[in-house]
């Protein structure tokens, strides 16, 4: 992961593939496995907050499947 440029609100990341995955598959781990009660105190975010994010996650990581191999 490689930090491209720093906000006060935002941050923009550069993130391998598999970074991303790895990501998005434990971002669906903790939805999961996490009470509704302690989600946003340990998150910080709500589950459909998560959930969003997981959705976006997920399409960019579609978006990526059809570049070849060397561009990844």
């Amino acid at each position: 992961m490689r930090l491209l440029r720093a906000g006060s609100e935002q941050a923009d990341v550069r993130l391998s593939w598999s970074e991303l995955r790895l990501l998005g598959n434990a971002l669906g781990e903790v939805r999961d496995g996490l009470d509704v009660l302690e989600f946003v105190t340990r998150l910080g975010m709500s589950r459909g907050e998560a959930r969003a994010l997981l959705d976006r996650i997920g399409a960019v990581i579609d978006q990526g499947q059809g570049t070849s191999a060397q561009e990844r």
